[in-house]
This record gives C-alpha cells, sequence and structure tokens, in this order.
C-alpha cells in the first residue's frame, strides 16, 4: 500500500477523535499563538474533512502534521499524537510555536494521555472546570456571573444558551486572563461549588492576583460538598418535617421573597398537621424553585428553627 498523503493522515486521525475531543481540538487551534492564524468562521461547526483540508491549506502538507501533533498532545491526545508522528515518520519537520508540546488532560482524561502536564494556560483551566459542572450547576453560574456586581459586566446575549468554551473565552476576555480565574472561583463559591473553587484555587496557584469584588469565595452555606454534594434542606428532609414547628412564620417569609405564590402560601396554611405542611411544601414549591429557592429556605431555617439547623449540621 502507497504512503498516505499528510492530509489523508489529518483526516484519519480527526475522524477518530470522540466529539468532545474534536472540539478541544478545535478550541486549541483557535488559541494557538503564532502565525499564520486559522479564523473561526474556518472551522466552527464544520466537518474532520473540512478541517483537515483548512489546515493543510493553512500550513501546507509538509508543516500541518506537526501542528495537528502538537495540538493533539495540547488536549492530552499523546497516543494519538504518537501514532501520528509515527506514521508521518520523518516527513513533518516544522514546529508548533513553541519548542516544546504542551501536554494537558481535560475533563474525563483527556485521549489517553498519561505523560507529565506542563501548566495549563488561564483559559484552559477555566474550559477544564466549567465543563466539569452539571447542566443544573453550569446555568447557575451563567446566572451568577449576569448578577454579579462591579465592573466589567458582562451582557446576557454573550454567555446565555452558549457552550462552555465560548463563555471560558468571554471570561478571559472581559476580565484578563488573571482576573478570570479569580472571577471563575469567587462564582463557584458563590453557587455551592466549593469544591470545585478550591480545586481551581489549587490548581492556580500564586498565579491569579486580581480579587473580584470580594476578598473571599462565598460558599453557600447550604450547599454541602460542593456542585455534587446534597443541599441541606435535601439531605435532612425527613428531620426536618418531623421537627420544624414554626411553619406559619417561615411562610410568611417564603411568600415575601417569592418563593411561594398566595395560593401556595393560602393552601399550606390550611393543611391541618404540622407535618403534612412540610411534606406539602418539599413535593411542590421547594423542587419547583430548584436551588435558589432552596437557599432562601434554608437561611430563614437558621433564623426561625436555629437549634434545630445546628443539631442536624452535627450529623453530617
Amino acid at each position: 500500500m502507497a504512503p498516505k498523503t499528510a492530509k489523508r493522515l489529518i483526516k484519519d486521525t480527526l475522524a477518530d477523535l470522540t466529539k468532545e475531543n474534536f472540539e478541544k481540538f478545535i478550541d486549541e487551534l483557535l488559541d494557538r499563538e503564532g502565525e499564520p492564524r486559522v479564523k473561526r468562521n474556518q472551522l466552527e461547526d464544520k466537518s474532520f474533512i473540512v478541517v483537515a483540508n483548512v489546515l493543510v491549506s493553512t500550513f501546507t502538507e509538509l508543516r500541518a502534521p506537526a501542528v495537528v501533533v502538537e495540538l493533539l498532545r495540547a488536549i492530552g491526545c499523546t497516543g494519538e499524537a504518537t501514532k501520528l508522528e509515527n506514521e508521518i515518520g520523518g516527513r513533518s519537520s516544522y514546529p508548533g510555536p513553541s519548542d516544546t508540546v504542551r501536554p494537558s488532560v481535560g475533563p474525563g482524561g483527556g485521549c489517553t494521555g498519561d505523560e507529565e502536564m506542563a501548566p495549563k494556560t488561564a483559559k484552559r483551566l477555566i474550559k477544564d472546570t466549567l465543563a466539569n459542572l452539571t447542566d443544573v450547576n453550569f446555568k447557575e453560574f451563567i446566572d451568577e456571573l449576569l448578577d454579579r456586581e462591579g465592573e466589567p459586566r458582562v451582557k446576557r446575549n454573550q454567555v446565555e444558551n452558549k457552550s462552555f468554551i465560548v463563555v471560558a473565552d468571554v471570561l478571559v476576555s472581559t476580565f484578563t486572563e488573571p482576573g478570570a480565574l479569580d472571577v471563575v472561583v469567587e462564582l463557584l463559591g458563590a453557587i455551592g461549588c466549593k469544591k470545585e473553587a478550591t480545586k481551581l484555587e489549587n490548581e492556580i496557584g500564586g498565579r491569579s492576583s486580581n480579587p473580584g469584588p470580594s476578598d473571599t469565595v462565598r460558599p453557600s452555606a447550604g450547599a454541602e460538598g460542593g456542585c455534587t454534594g446534597e443541599h441541606f434542606v435535601v439531605k435532612h428532609r425527613a428531620e426536618l418535617i418531623d421537627r420544624v414547628s414554626n411553619i406559619p412564620s417561615i411562610l410568611d417569609q417564603l411568600f415575601e421573597k417569592k418563593v411561594i405564590t398566595q395560593e401556595t402560601y393560602d393552601e399550606i396554611l390550611a393543611i391541618t398537621t404540622t407535618r403534612d405542611k412540610m411534606r406539602k411544601l418539599y413535593s411542590g414549591p421547594l423542587n419547583a424553585a430548584g436551588y435558589e429557592g432552596k437557599e432562601v429556605f434554608y437561611k430563614i431555617l437558621e433564623e426561625k428553627e436555629s437549634y434545630l439547623v445546628a443539631d442536624l449540621k452535627k450529623k453530617k
């Protein structure tokens, strides 16, 4: 069999990537430093065949394979990079923008890479962090970002219904790389993702120096275990139903803060027993209110049932 052309090798390599890793490859290519540069509209939402053609037309057949190897290693696909290197043999000699390849493992461990990792860029750290959030937590992150006080502000049309890759780009372009890292840590804390915030802080180490509006991360008091943990009011549902006594006052505040409607307020208040009132509150309004509603309920419990909350906290 005759040797494959460089374009065919690139197409075969890109065709074997998972959808997630192909998206990372495109993202890394768009972020690549040095000339020539590839434009976003040449790659976004394009097939691996089109991307391979763009790579060859931009970097030439001789140079494009080396660029692909560089980018594969940058997204943690070291196995694929090594395979391509072996296939191209001595035909590719043009190095990437840096003398060393920047391996990095994104969410899910990248492709097959197990090499020692060089430090990730701030943008890559942010993208990996956002990629690991659940859909619910990612939406809460976007909401918190849009509600964030202080300048500069992010516009709704920049981030609403956008992917984590686009949101990371917006964060870096708005706050700069060092500033964006601090903003992400701040927002993760604000939505209760304490573990994710701490992990990112540990990864950035001393590289981030621009504080957000507050000097400390604002973890959600009701969230237990960060994004992946149960909320306090969910974890202790059974005991709260059994032991909460000050229902009328709690309902007053839930109504005042628009967690429940007037109709729901009247309906629950008309129920005879305290336990049934609490069951009704849990079965409808609290489920519908989501994370934010649970936070409001938790804070009301801290005020109205402080001894009960303190006792339940000891049972973690």
